[in-house]
């Protein structure tokens, strides 16, 4: 959807400027140097009239659920190692995304903590690398600069590195490493991203003298009390009010435009894995092509498994689901048990 109001000019920098800054903003091949700087990074305890930053880390810590070590910022390391038992017991290799504010989980989680950022909030999250490079951070369906975008190649590679993006649309997205693909997400590096009301965690703290408190809002509700979702609904776009906008572009906004109220809410991650992929994830080297320069003629992977991809596993949220397939001593139907708990998210 775009929006042309020939009353509303945004000032855009160009990328020459200064000298030297232009490869910053394009998709490039060379990647960056290992931990390179967030280009004009925002101070968020100084952000301009208008603009807020990410509060979901504040709420999580007047929770009780996690600490914050940097002001709106949301802590994701990567890469960590879980072994987490299929449907038959047998232990299969995870990576994994890890946040260091939450010691609980100090080896990460699979799938990986779920991450909520209020729209139009300008959004953080550091990330130190571990393990062999290289790995990044794609928040995908979201619309960063390219070095903040996460695409191999056009940012960091596993240093340690600030991502900073501000989102413009509600909705369900997901974030994941974006080098070898198809092979560290199926590894386990990936998570939900979901996109919540301008109003949504907000509304449910309050700040007393420096101190961040929780209210009688529900954590993640909107000011009127209530869950909200995106949706089409036609009526609410005369709503929309651009009356004050270049001052205050968020609050001139109605927070609830184009979402619907619920009452439940529940996120279900489905995954299926290979468990001799699963063997050869210790080995990064493992699915590297041989020999050949024709895909699909002479492609010969060197242990001829990367384009063989057979599902022996399944899970939802993180909970095995027992066996399903004959041949492999189930019974061909496969259920969930119901005592089963999926993983908190985060």
């Amino acid at each position: 959807m775009s929006v042309e109001n020939p009353a509303v000019r945004i000032p855009r920098r160009s990328i020459e400027q200064p000298a030297g800054e232009a490869g910053l903003w394009v998709k490039m091949f060379d990647p960056p140097t290992e931990s390179p700087p967030t280009p004009e990074l925002l101070d968020l305890l100084h952000l301009p009239l208008g603009v807020k930053a990410n509060p979901v880390p504040e709420v999580m810590q007047a929770a009780g659920l996690a600490a914050v070590s940097v002001p709106h910022t949301v802590q994701r390391d990567l890469l960590h190692g879980l072994k987490l038992p299929g449907w038959d017991g047998k232990r299969l290799e995870f990576f994994t995304f890890r946040d260091k504010d939450v010691p609980a989980a100090s080896n990460g989680n699979y799938p990986a903590a779920t991450i909520r950022v209020p729209r139009g909030v300008v959004f953080h999250s550091r990330s130190e690398g571990h393990g062999p490079p290289p790995h990044t951070i794609h928040w995908h369906g979201i619309e960063p600069t390219a070095i903040n975008d996460g695409v191999g190649h056009c940012s960091m590679e596993i240093g340690h590195y600030t991502y900073q993006w501000q989102p413009n649309f509600m909705g369900t997205f997901f974030y994941h490493c974006h080098v070898a693909t198809v092979q560290h997400f199926e590894f386990g590096l990936f998570g939900a991203l979901i996109i919540d009301p301008p109003d949504a965690f907000f509304a449910s703290i309050e700040a007393t003298n420096g101190l961040v408190r929780l209210n009688s809002v529900p954590i993640g509700a909107g000011i009127d009390g209530l869950f909200r979702c995106a949706a089409n609904v036609a009526p609410v776009q005369a709503r929309f009010n651009f009356h004050n906008f270049n001052t205050n572009p968020i609050e001139s906004l109605d927070p609830h435009a184009f979402t619907v109220s619920y009452d439940v809410e529940a996120l279900w991650v489905v995954d299926d894995r290979d468990s001799v992929w699963s063997d050869l994830a210790p080995d990064p080297r493992a699915f590297l092509a041989g020999r050949g320069n024709r895909p699909g003629i002479n492609d010969k992977f060197a242990r001829g498994f990367f384009n063989d991809f057979n599902a022996d596993y399944w899970f939802v949220t993180g909970v095995p689901v027992p066996a399903a397939r004959v041949d492999r001593g189930g019974t061909g139907i496969g259920t969930i048990d119901p005592a089963g708990a999926p993983p908190a998210g985060g």
